[in-house]
């Protein structure tokens, strides 16, 4: 039975149905779902190992990512340096914009998104159109305040929050960057 869970990856099918449902509320829900099906059935996306990264002091969450990237060889996507301010705040516009770039990346490699998402209906059209992200690292922090984002993947048992006192620490990034990316080729 686990073999066959893991094998057609049914919890993964499942999730990306309940963030289509959530996003979209259709009154007809049994032909929604059969739609939603067939668009997962084509996406082969869904390999790809996706980190997003969220909080903390920007340039220090920056050079984590760089280091990580470095170290590791996993591509970085800086949100902000990408799309300008207003733009960010175009949920769809951003995702299409992170879908083109993510889909001329080698499919191999691990992509670290750092600022993304901006808010929870974001990451949920992100997940649901491009790929799930295979877990999420927050550094938490006095100025900003994610907390649906992170309740909503620590309920997935993907959010990895990293506290204020710890947030400085290069090492407890990567670690949980580390078991982020195991998991993600289990």
């Amino acid at each position: 039975y686990q073999r066959r869970v893991h094998g057609h990856d049914i919890h993964n099918v499942f999730e990306q149905l309940t963030k289509q449902l959530i996003l979209h509320q259709p009154n007809q829900v049994h032909e929604f779902l059969v739609e939603e099906l067939n668009k997962i059935k084509l996406n082969k996306s869904g390999r790809r190992t996706i980190v997003f990264v969220v909080g903390g002091i920007s340039n220090l969450v920056s050079g984590f990512c760089s280091k990580l990237c470095d170290e590791f060889g996993c591509e970085h996507v800086n949100l902000s340096q990408l799309i300008s301010g207003e733009s960010q705040k175009d949920a769809a516009g951003s995702v299409e914009v992170l879908q083109q770039l993510i889909a001329s990346m080698p499919e191999d490699r691990v992509v670290i998104l750092e600022g993304f998402p901006s808010y929870l209906k974001q990451g949920l059209m992100f997940e649901s159109q491009v790929t799930p992200c295979k877990g999420l690292i927050y550094l938490e922090s006095k100025t900003v305040n994610d907390s649906a984002i992170t309740a909503y993947y620590e309920a997935l048992d993907k959010a990895h929050i990293i506290p204020m006192s710890q947030a400085s620490s290069y090492n407890e990034f990567k670690k949980y960057y580390l078991q982020i990316v195991k998991k993600g080729t289990n």
